[in-house]
């Protein structure tokens, strides 16, 4: 395949020219650093970055949530890490920690993530899509090759499946990276069914490790048992002899075999954590399965609107059931059935792909007993069978490559002698789809989307009835324009879909800064804050260094139950967490133990403490534009509460003051929109150790409208906020949001020379979660080194992600409490020797030390690590023996192209 052929073949020319486009529109901005492709402006419709955003701002994608809370904060952390010499396999910053480059769950080790280590992070996922969209369409494009198509619909297949439902929705996850290497897979598996060779196996083992690898087992178990099948067909019919069949197939199940060893050091250990979660939850029926009728979005990837449209209306969310193909490749698929196959591809191919799409079709969409029946194999029976959209896509885009070859051989074949044949299943088919369509509309005129829909339809048929004029056009003079017509209309549709799905926002918009961040990061140390609500977007704390108690990550069972001891409510899915802005739970002992230090509140939530009324508001006094209004007040404060009744149109601060002798003390101040309405609008103030004296609270109005307040006696009428008995004060407030300090709480890595022995399990927890926490005191379920109450210190040495090293010099026995989740796979030393790591305080974890000057050291040894290694390490001597080998090679069983 040199240069001087591709330029010999027009039609593969025009096909990787629209391939060029494709990369130009689709990601080409954030390329070159114009843009960033990541929708990491959804968290700029929470606090604290709200208050930054202009009024009516909305994110590119609101649908696209992993990615930012989780995905691209856990690889900003490892090249943090990285950068610093260290390999984390371990994240310390949310939810207690949890493994991070130990397990494939990021897809740390990914051959397509590299781009997110050496570039900065901001701009490497779009090299990192571009590497994938290679590795998907040159997949496809090899294995078709293989398979004896011509370059052009080899080319445009692999386009066809890069831009299906799929790769296209579920971009920025590791799904799509998974999924960029099964037509790779297939492609190997081909070739060692073709070579027979033992070096051939070293592919296939590549391509199952990269799956692996990339963090989505779901579509590799998916990938394989679409290989399986293809492989036996594919020996079957190569009417080799029964040794020669036995081998090819033997062949196939050592790579595979190989390729799991490859990657023992990640799936060891990945094993290990799926055991200690509970996964009940994702436990599937033969009922989770899509509709029938979401099937339209093959053509009419719009009929339910779109999540980027904000006007989606379809029966799961636009991400899993989202299946788009385009109606052009779908008479592609037609004609692939209609049309006589090339001589040169091999015998039942076509014919396998289209068994495959229609299997995936009834899985995924009609589900019934052949999904009941799937459900008792691996993979099938906890995970949602969704996903198996990946499959359909892939077979669809193999079989429209079929149909485009066809089409560029239609001048040069003879034509048919029942020309009748063909004309009559378009018929058919067309007056197929009008029940279809008329279900579509009876099921979208209630929800007011038929208008939108129609017009998908009408697009859609436009683009169907281009293909087919190619069709009928190809065996014609204008041959080459007519089949030249189709790439560029697959390109239109395909860009339909992927340009307002695929992010690309300003990079001030990637995980900007505010001042609760920079406080945060100024204050915080070692310790932890949380965010209430969505406020700081749980997860987004990963990318910004900063440690908290929830997030958007697998939690260990005795962190999530102590959490939900705080906020029964605390957990939103089963990785995503984070706290109620109740009372309540701020004072909680359970966030003591934890080591909270910051509570972060949205600017709306009304400060806690003793509120001191004014009295019945009997007026309202005006606050022009630029002004301001001037309370006396005394005393301390943690906030006021105003009561505006105009506010029209506004868009900018309300601002708050409070003033001693001229000089400001506090301040703060609410963000105003257009969308306000009148009412109350509290204000939280850091005053509560304000200077004695009386001051003034100065209310200023910095908006371009005028406003109104309450009044009562021509004074606004202004609610005083004053401090309470609580353990809380405002640490700092400002339109981005009120951070909150807990003054009850125990340091995340203290000392305790007391027990209070509770058995594990109900006990434990209420020990730990309601009663109070006490300052040199630890919950065990027994005390095996008799603490006798001396006083110690404790200080931190090292506080990395995988390791912790602190000195203690105490003048008894007793602990040292350390209130992260490092139950599981960590070790501890004392002074270089080996001691047990206990459970403590039921979620937290303790190391027992004698009286006097230690060095306590704890290690995170993910389980099954080392065997992982030595069984890896294994399995790359044997594919370099592979690699390496040089036997003579039997007989082909087909020419690769």
């Amino acid at each position: 395949m040199t240069p001087r052929r591709w330029r010999r073949d027009p039609a593969a020319l025009l096909v990787a020219a629209v391939c060029a486009v494709f990369v130009a529109l689709a990601v080409g901005p954030s390329l070159v650093g114009a843009r960033v492709f990541a929708s990491a402006d959804l968290a700029l419709q929470f606090a604290p970055w709200r208050a930054t955003q202009p009024a009516g701002a909305k994110p590119d994608n609101g649908c696209v949530s992993d990615p930012v809370d989780g995905f691209l904060p856990a690889a900003a952390e490892f090249r943090r890490e990285l950068l610093h010499g260290d390999i984390a396999q371990w994240d310390n910053l949310a939810s207690g920690g949890a493994p991070l480059a130990a397990v494939p769950s990021f897809a740390t080790y990914s051959p397509l993530s590299l781009p997110l280590l050496a570039l900065p992070t901001w701009l490497a996922p779009a090299w990192m899509k571009l590497l994938e969209m290679v590795v998907s369409t040159g997949g496809v494009f090899l294995f078709l090759r293989r398979l004896n198509l011509a370059r052009a619909p080899a080319l445009l297949g692999g386009l066809v499946f890069t831009t299906s439902g799929f790769m296209v929705t579920w971009t920025n996850w590791p799904h799509t990276r998974t999924a960029a290497f099964v037509p790779v897979l297939l492609w190997s598996l081909e070739r060692l069914i073709q070579l027979r060779t033992a070096r051939a196996v070293v592919p296939v083992a590549v391509s199952v490790a990269a799956m692996l690898l990339g963090g989505f087992p779901e579509v590799t178990g998916f990938a394989l048992y679409l290989a399986a099948p293809y492989v036996l067909l594919r020996v079957l019919t190569t009417r080799q002899q029964v040794v020669a069949q036995v081998r090819s197939v033997t062949l196939a199940g050592v790579g595979v075999a190989l390729g799991a060893l490859l990657v023992a050091f990640q799936l060891l250990p990945f094993a290990s954590q799926l055991s200690g979660l509970d996964l009940a939850a994702r436990a599937q029926t033969s009922q989770q399965h899509l509709p029938l009728l979401s099937l339209v979005t093959t053509a009419l990837p719009k009929a339910f609107g779109s999540c980027p449209g904000r006007d989606y209306v379809g029966p799961v969310n636009d991400i899993e059931a989202n299946a788009f193909i385009g109606s052009a490749v779908l008479v592609l698929v037609v004609v692939a059935l209609l049309r006589r196959r090339r001589p040169e591809t091999p015998a039942g191919v076509r014919g396998f792909f289209v068994v495959a799409a229609l299997v995936t079709v009834v899985l995924g969409w009609v589900g019934g007993p052949l999904l009941a029946l799937a459900q008792h194999l691996p993979v099938f029976h906890n995970n949602p069978v969704p996903r198996i959209r990946v499959i359909l896509g892939l077979c669809l885009a193999i079989l429209a490559a079929f149909g485009y070859d066809a089409l560029l051989r239609a001048r040069a074949e003879q034509r048919p002698q029942r020309r009748w044949v063909e004309p009559l299943v378009w018929l058919v088919l067309a007056a197929g789809s009008v029940p279809v369509l008329i279900r579509l509309r009876n099921n979208l005129r209630p929800t007011g989307h038929l208008a939108v829909s129609d017009r998908q339809t009408l697009y859609a048929a436009l683009a169907a009835l281009v293909a087919l004029a190619a069709v009928v056009l190809a065996r014609s003079r204008v041959h080459r324009l007519a089949v030249g017509a189709i790439p560029v209309v697959v390109l239109a549709q395909a860009l339909n879909v992927v340009l307002p799905f695929w992010p690309q926002i300003p990079r001030h918009d990637f995980y900007p800064r505010t001042p609760v961040h920079d406080y945060l990061a100024a204050h915080l140390g070692g310790e932890r804050f949380q965010g209430t609500g969505l406020t700081m977007l749980p997860g987004t704390n990963v990318y910004y260094g900063l440690r908290s108690l929830g997030g958007h990550s697998f939690t260990a069972s005795t962190w999530r139950q102590l959490m939900q001891v705080a906020d029964p409510a605390a957990f939103r899915t089963t990785s995503f967490s984070s706290l109620s802005p109740s009372l309540a739970t701020a004072t909680s002992p359970a966030l003591d133990r934890f080591a909270v230090k910051y509570l972060v509140m949205s600017p709306e939530v009304q400060p806690f403490g003793t509120v001191v009324s004014p009295g019945v508001a009997s007026g309202t006094v005006p606050l022009p534009p630029g002004g301001h209004l001037d309370v006396a007040v005394t005393g301390a404060l943690r906030g006021v509460d105003l009561a505006l009744t105009a506010v029209t149109g506004a868009d900018g601060d309300l601002t708050v003051q409070v003033l001693s002798k001229g000089s400001v003390v506090a301040s703060s101040g609410h963000r105003l929109l257009p969308t306000s309405r009148p009412g109350d609008l509290p204000v939280a103030l850091a005053g509560e150790d304000p200077p004695t004296g009386p001051l003034v609270l100065r209310i200023g109005n910095a908006t371009s409208v005028p406003l109104g307040l309450a009044a009562v006696g021509g004074v606004p009428a202004v609610r005083l906020i004053r401090p309470a008995a609580d353990g809380l004060r405002v640490a700092e407030a400002s339109v981005s949001g009120t951070v909150w300090e807990r003054t009850h709480v125990l340091d995340r890595v203290r000392w305790a020379s007391t027990v209070s022995v509770a058995a594990e399990g109900p006990a434990s927890l209420n020990a730990a979660g309601s009663t109070p926490a006490v300052n040199g005191q630890v919950v065990l379920a027994s005390n095996p080194v008799k603490a006798i109450g001396g006083a110690g210190t404790v200080r931190t040495v090292h506080d990395g992600p995988d390791a912790l090293e602190v000195r203690v010099q105490s003048e008894g026995s007793g602990y040292v409490v350390v209130a992260d989740g490092l139950q599981a796979s960590w070790q501890a030393t004392v002074d270089g020797r080996a001691v047990p790591l206990l459970d403590a305080d039921h979620a937290l974890v303790a190391v027992p030390v004698s009286a006097g000057t230690h060095v306590v050291r704890l290690r995170y040894v993910p389980k099954g690590l080392r065997p992982g290694l030595v069984l890896s390490g294994l399995g790359v001597l044997v594919l370099l023996g592979l690699a390496l080998l040089r036997r003579p090679a039997p007989p082909p069983v087909a020419g690769p192209a």
